[in-house]
C-alpha cells in the first residue's frame, strides 16, 4: 500500500483521473475513500505530528485530483465518521480536510440512521461542528447488502433531516440523499426517504402511509391502515443493521434472527392480507401481498427452527421430524409466492449475469459469481447479501436445512461448507415450476396453515441465549455461533449449560472473530458436568463494531456419552 506522503501516490491518482476523462469525458466530482474502515498509522491523539500527518494526507489526495482537473471536487463518504470515531475525532478529521478549499470537498454524512439508532452516538454535524464549513450531504443507509428483511424507523426517515436543517451546526449543508447497498426491498421506505427530501416540515407518518396506500393500490382500507399501525410498532418502528431470519444463516449458527418478529409484526401482516377483500383486484397490492405473506411465513419458519431444535435437545426425535415437515411446507410456500413476484426471484438475477457473457466459460463464471454474492459471499464475511427470493429459498436455504436435519436425525456429519461450495460452483436447477397460482387464495391458506406457530410453545427461549450445541459419544467438534452486534456489546463472557445427557464434556477453549479478525481467544480447558455450567470471561475493546459479522467458535470433546445444551451470554 502506498502512503499518501509518497510522490507516487499523487502520480497514480492524477494518472487515473486523466485516463478516466480520456475515456468518459470531463467529470466534476471524484469519490476518493482512501481511509474508510482502515487503521491509520497516526501518532497518539494530542501529538502535533498526528495532525500534521492527517493534513498532509488530505492535501495529497486533493492535489492528485486538482493536478488532473483543477475544477473537480473531492467527494469523501463519511461512514468512518461514526463507525471509527475512536480514530476520526474532531481534531483529526479537521486536520485531514484543513488543506482543502471549502468548495473543493464534499463530505457525505453517509449513515445518520446508524448514528441515531444503532451506534446511539451524537450525530456527525454536531460532533464535527458543522463539518468545518465544508460542503456536506445529509444521508442515510437503509440497507446493507440488498437484504430483503423489513426494518427501519419510518418516522425517523420522514423527519430526521429536519434536525439537521434546524441545527446551529448545520454548516454548509447542501443536499439530502441516501446510500443503500440495494433497493429492491422495503419499497415503502425508499418512497418515504425520497419524498421527505423535498419537505422542510414535519411529515405525519400515518397520514403519509394513507396517501402512499391510495397512490399504490388505488384506495385504502381499514385493514391496510391497521397493518401499517402494527408494523410501525414492530419492524418499521425499530432499526437493525442486518435484517435476516435465522434460517438464512447456517443451521445451528444463531438462535434468533435480527428481524423484529414480535406479535405486532405477525398481526400487521395478517391485516395486510385481510385487506385483499377490498384491494385484491389491484396488481400492485397482489405483488405486495405475496411479499408480505412470504415475510410472515419467514417469521413462522424462524420459530419452527427453534421448536425443532428444542425437540432434539429434549430427546423427542419423532416430534422434531414432524415439525420438519411443516418447516418444509412453509419454505416451499414462500418459494411459490415469490415465484410470481417481479423482482424477488433468483432466476432473474442469474439471467442478468448470463446475458453479459460472450462465451460458455464466461457464462459459467458469471452465474457462479452471482450465486456466491447472494449466499456465502465470503469468507471472512459470510451471508452478507442474504435475499428472500424464489429459487434461493427452495434450492439453497431449504435444501441446506434438510441436509442438516437429516444428519442430525441419523447422527452423522454434514459438511455444510462443501455443500454450499458445490451449490455455488455447480448448481444447475435453482427454481421450481410452480405453474399458475391464485395469489390471494394461496396467501390466505398459507397464513392459516401457519398462524398457530408461536414462540409461546418454546421452553428454551431465554433472552440471554446465544445458541445451542450437541455432541456425539466420544466426539470432538467445533461449535460455531453467530453473535449479533447488539449482543456483542453486552458480552463480558459466555457460559455453557447441559440440557440433555449425563456425560462429561471437555471444553478446550474458544475464539471470537469480528469482521474476519481475531478479537479474543482462550486455550483454557474446562470440564462440564451434567446439570452444571462453565463460564469463560473476557474484556472486549470498547470500539469493537463487528459491522460485518461476529463468529464464536467453541471446541468441545465428549469424554463419555452424547450430550446437548445451550450457550448463554455472560453480561
Amino acid at each position: 500500500m502506498i502512503s499518501p506522503q509518497e510522490p507516487l501516490f499523487k502520480k497514480i491518482g492524477t494518472a487515473f483521473i486523466r485516463e478516466w476523462e480520456k475515456e468518459f469525458g470531463k467529470c466534476d466530482y471524484y469519490l476518493v475513500d482512501s481511509f474508510n474502515e482502515m487503521d491509520i498509522p497516526f501518532p497518539e491523539k494530542g501529538n502535533p505530528k498526528r495532525y500534521e500527518m492527517a493534513a498532509s494526507y488530505g492535501k495529497s489526495v486533493y492535489e492528485s485530483i486538482r493536478k488532473a482537473n483543477a475544477g473537480a471536487v473531492w467527494v469523501m463518504q463519511g461512514w468512518m465518521f461514526g463507525y471509527q470515531r475512536h480514530i476520526w475525532d474532531y481534531k483529526t478529521l479537521g486536520a485531514l480536510v484543513s488543506k482543502v478549499p471549502d468548495d473543493k470537498i464534499l463530505l457525505l454524512d453517509l449513515a445518520v440512521d446508524y448514528n441515531k439508532h444503532f451506534w446511539h452516538s451524537e450525530v456527525n454535524w454536531e460532533y464535527y461542528k458543522g463539518f468545518y464549513n465544508k460542503q456536506w450531504v445529509y444521508s442515510v443507509i437503509p440497507n446493507m447488502g440488498g437484504k430483503v428483511g423489513m426494518t427501519g424507523i419510518l418516522d425517523f426517515y420522514a423527519n430526521g433531516h429536519l434536525e439537521a436543517l434546524s441545527s446551529p451546526n448545520k454548516g454548509n449543508l447542501i443536499a439530502h440523499g441516501l446510500a443503500p447497498e440495494g433497493i429492491e426491498n422495503n419499497e415503502v421506505l425508499y418512497e418515504l426517504v425520497t419524498d421527505a427530501g423535498w419537505s422542510n416540515h414535519k411529515i405525519e407518518i400515518r397520514e403519509w402511509l394513507k396517501d402512499y396506500s391510495e397512490n399504490r393500490y388505488g384506495k385504502t382500507s381499514a385493514d391496510i391502515m391497521s397493518a401499517w399501525d402494527y408494523l410501525l410498532k414492530s419492524v418499521y418502528g425499530t432499526f437493525t443493521d442486518h435484517p435476516r431470519f435465522n434460517w438464512q444463516l447456517r443451521p445451528s449458527m444463531v438462535k434468533n434472527g435480527s428481524i423484529n418478529i414480535c406479535e405486532d409484526y405477525f398481526k400487521g401482516l395478517e391485516c395486510f392480507v385481510n385487506a385483499a377483500d377490498d384491494l385484491g383486484n389491484n396488481p400492485m397490492y397482489q405483488i405486495d401481498m405475496a411479499e408480505m405473506t412470504a415475510q410472515y411465513l419467514g417469521g413462522k419458519v424462524e420459530i419452527l427452527t427453534k421448536m425443532i431444535d428444542q425437540e432434539y435437545l429434549l430427546g423427542d426425535t419423532l416430534q422434531a421430524v414432524l415439525l420438519q415437515s411443516r418447516f418444509e411446507t412453509l419454505m416451499l410456500g414462500m418459494d411459490a409466492l415469490l415465484s410470481k413476484h417481479p423482482t424477488l426471484r433468483l432466476n432473474r438475477w442469474l439471467d442478468f449475469a448470463s446475458k453479459v457473457a460472450e462465451t460458455a466459460q464466461q457464462k459459467k463464471q458469471y452465474e457462479m459469481n452471482a450465486r456466491r454474492i447472494v449466499t456465502v459471499w465470503g469468507p471472512p464475511v459470510d451471508y452478507y447479501a442474504a435475499r428472500i427470493w424464489s429459487g434461493l429459498i427452495g434450492s439453497y436455504y431449504l435444501e441446506r436445512w434438510k441436509n442438516y436435519y437429516a444428519s442430525r436425525t441419523k447422527g452423522i456429519d454434514f459438511n455444510m461448507a462443501a455443500w454450499e461450495r458445490n451449490w455455488v460452483e455447480n448448481s444447475k436447477k435453482t427454481d421450481y415450476e410452480w405453474g399458475t397460482i391464485d395469489l390471494i387464495d394461496f396467501s390466505k391458506r398459507m397464513m392459516a396453515l401457519s398462524k398457530d406457530i408461536s414462540e409461546k410453545d418454546l421452553k428454551l427461549n431465554r433472552p440471554d441465549m446465544i445458541g445451542t450445541w450437541n455432541i456425539g459419544d466420544k466426539e470432538w467438534k467445533e461449535v460455531k455461533l453467530n453473535i449479533s452486534a447488539r449482543m456483542l456489546k453486552q458480552m463480558n463472557g459466555f457460559s455453557l449449560e447441559t440440557i440433555k445427557g449425563n456425560g462429561t464434556i471437555k471444553i478446550s477453549g474458544f475464539k471470537l472473530e469480528a469482521d474476519g479478525k481475531l478479537v479474543t481467544s482462550s486455550h483454557d480447558t474446562q470440564t462440564l458436568q451434567c446439570g452444571k455450567k462453565v463460564t469463560y470471561r473476557f474484556s472486549l475493546p470498547t470500539n469493537l463494531q463487528a459491522n460485518n459479522g461476529c463468529i464464536m467458535t467453541i471446541r468441545l470433546t465428549s469424554l463419555s456419552e452424547k450430550a446437548a445444551g445451550i450457550v448463554v451470554v455472560d453480561k
